[in-house]
């Protein structure tokens, strides 16, 4: 069974608020590269039997799908992935007239819930791994 490793480097933050302000130290991401969706279809291919076409048909398919469902507000489960759910952001408004009314800020976004097999993957098969880089004005 392969294991992972996730990478993270260690940072100082000050903390101005709360019970005990001063210099604070945290774990921080080591962000990777974005994987491109012509990557993410030829990974797939690698994997298993269907062309990076087929993949990438599909992947431009389940898009849609998401953008149709979202729009008309319906979450979409991706099974052992998780669960994409639409929410709407909008602002408090004085009055109920004001807050049911188009407003610019109104935002409808995706929150992204990993479902219980992935959580269980990351706590079992992902290792934290600090890594030794120098980041001017971060580390210690």
């Amino acid at each position: 069974m392969q294991k992972f490793n996730f990478p993270f480097v260690a940072v100082q933050k000050k903390q101005n608020v709360g019970s005990f302000p001063g210099i604070k130290f945290r774990k921080q991401q080591l962000r990777g590269q974005t994987i491109s969706v012509d990557m993410v279809a030829q990974l797939i291919q690698d994997k298993a039997s269907v062309t990076r076409g087929d993949v990438y048909a599909v992947l431009a398919t389940l898009a849609d799908v998401v953008k149709e469902n979202v729009a008309i507000g319906n979450s979409i489960s991706l099974g052992f992935l998780g669960k994409l759910t639409p929410y709407l952001s909008s602002k408090n408004k004085d009055s109920l007239e004001e807050a049911i009314k188009q407003n610019p800020e109104d935002k409808i976004q995706i929150r992204f819930k990993q479902s219980p097999e992935l959580k269980e993957f990351f706590k079992t098969r992902v290792a934290i791994v600090k890594k030794d880089l120098e980041i001017s004005g971060l580390q210690p």
